[in-house]
């Protein structure tokens, strides 16, 4: 700290290093609608009518609850590889298999989201390519 401050109602003297944990936020029930934070729920990320277009985060949803690369200059380093990499399996995928949506799904547009995307997201079925 570059001065003595409060945190939380605990004094931090000058000086000191600040350690953030982050599997700590992540998991913090408080910050995550239904205190449910270790089960696995993808409508809190991009696929619900109610999500940020800003963050891709639900409704309740805090933007600083969910820091997988985290935020400001510090960020990490690995962040622009591993899009790239996403990037990359894509590819590979859509060129190895055809996508068709899956029987019943809405392809109703997002209000407000760009790229457009169907608010409940889309389920597809894949068939490899001969």
């Amino acid at each position: 700290c570059l001065r003595s401050d409060v945190l939380s109602g605990r004094p931090v003297p000058k000086g000191a290093v600040v350690v953030i944990n982050m599997d700590t936020i992540h998991k913090t029930p408080e910050y995550w609608p239904g205190n449910d934070v270790n089960a696995f729920r993808p409508d809190r990320f991009g696929v619900a009518e109610t999500t940020s277009p800003q963050t891709g985060l639900g409704e309740g949803v805090d933007q600083w609850s969910f820091l997988p690369f985290i935020n400001g200059p510090r960020n990490c380093l690995g962040q622009h590889f591993s899009l790239l990499e996403a990037r990359v399996v894509t590819a590979l995928l859509v060129q190895r298999y055809d996508f068709t949506p899956a029987p019943g799904q809405d392809a109703t547009p997002h209000p407000y989201k760009i790229p457009i995307t169907p608010i409940t997201g889309m389920r597809c079925v894949l068939k490899r390519r001969q």
